[in-house]
């Protein structure tokens, strides 16, 4: 169970799924990315629980089996132990079932790459070597140990190749999709996802470079113009509101100034489309108490740190100066919030929100990427007045 599950109040009093305690945030010291949170036991007692590998609050109990005879212990790490002798073993015997799993190759489950596409199109990956996964590839060049399941839109590859890899779209109907490619390995695990548009019958191509520890598409700004475009479209089928309607407005001014080369005003334009549509998130959070499209406010916004980084020779002189002063004030200003009513499910949303925020960008000044640092920052000041 993850303190970072959006409304987690939600689901623990309308669902009952927590039964032995309520994740709750205790808070964080001396900005420190790894924070404390707790249970929340039945009887209000707290137990604090302090981790640098993971949030620690799935109960160990959770993975006892109901009057199991034993339990079985591995040293392994987690990710590996669906894919070693010695489990699939114990599990067949436990249960009397035969796995009839193969010895004749190891997956490194700590080295995938994930292709998932969200409805109304088919997707075909190509490899640097040219091999195939996905719909209407040739078998005979299929990619090693590669899953595509076509109904699902999903492609794994295990022990995936470094290099230019080719994602051919191909739209199967008018409407919207969501596209996502993640990689997953053990110094970084990156995703990059889209909403985009397709129309029946046509094809895009996208080229994107995977190393080690790096995913990018060579067309990323296009893509994250184009996406942003899209989400205002779903978010306005659904939605009204003076700020969101301001967002749409001055986003159109800044694909208008981009395309005649100005992007000073650009840059300011994007940014004044960030902050309302920030504004616009925050409202609905503030209306709803399981707020639905939280998911599309993120990722527009991941897409705008993303613009803005790219137009950041565009910023104002000194913009970026004092940031390490900015993140003690920005941290302090958020502790005078501390503790949050954990009935108070929109502030809780808000304020998490606002936290992840400012983490993000504790992560980036470290980084040395300042401008995406900056931005971070930006949101946790637009979201303050929210949290009163």
């Amino acid at each position: 169970i993850s303190p970072y599950t959006n409304n987690a109040n939600y689901v623990f009093q309308n669902q009952k799924l927590w039964e032995d305690g309520e994740p709750i945030y205790l808070g964080c010291e001396n900005s420190n990315p790894y924070c404390h949170y707790s249970i929340k036991m039945k009887d209000y007692s707290i137990s604090r629980l302090t981790t640098d590998q993971g949030d620690a609050t799935v109960l160990s109990k959770s993975g006892i089996l109901p009057n199991a005879g034993r339990s079985l212990g591995v040293s392994v790490d987690h990710a590996k132990i669906p894919q070693i002798s010695q489990t699939i073993d114990e599990i067949s015997e436990f249960f009397g079932i035969d796995l009839n799993y193969s010895h004749g190759f190891e997956i490194d489950l700590e080295h995938l790459m994930i292709v998932l596409a969200r409805s109304p199109v088919n997707i075909r990956l190509t490899d640097p070597s040219g091999e195939e996964a996905g719909f209407s590839s040739d078998e005979s060049s299929q990619i090693p140990l590669s899953f595509y399941d076509g109904e699902a839109k999903l492609i794994v590859i295990p022990n995936y190749e470094t290099g230019l890899y080719r994602l051919d779209v191909l739209g199967q109907e008018d409407g919207f999709y969501g596209l996502a490619v993640g990689i997953i390995n053990l110094e970084n695990d990156q995703t990059q996802e889209y909403e985009l548009e397709s129309f029946f019958g046509q094809s895009e191509e996208m080229l994107f470079d995977v190393q080690e520890n790096s995913l990018v598409f060579e067309n990323s700004i296009e893509l994250a113009s184009r996406s942003i475009g899209v989400i205002f479209n779903r978010l306005e089928a659904r939605y009204s509101g003076k700020s969101l309607g301001l967002a749409s407005r001055f986003y159109d001014r800044f694909l208008e100034k981009m395309s005649q080369n100005d992007k000073k005003h650009a840059y300011i334009l994007l940014k004044t489309s960030l902050r309302h549509l920030n504004k616009s998130a925050a409202f609905e959070a503030k209306k709803n108490s399981f707020f639905e499209p939280g998911y599309l406010y993120e990722e527009a916004i991941g897409h705008y740190i993303a613009l803005l980084s790219f137009l950041s020779d565009q910023a104002p002189r000194g913009q970026n100066q004092n940031l390490e002063k900015q993140l003690d004030i920005y941290d302090q200003r958020l502790k005078k919030f501390e503790p949050i009513d954990p009935d108070n499910l929109q502030t809780s949303y808000l304020y998490q929100q606002a936290i992840d925020h400012y983490f993000e960008a504790v992560s980036e000044y470290k980084l040395d990427n300042f401008s995406s640092a900056y931005v971070r920052l930006y949101l946790v000041k637009t979201l303050l007045p929210y949290l009163h």
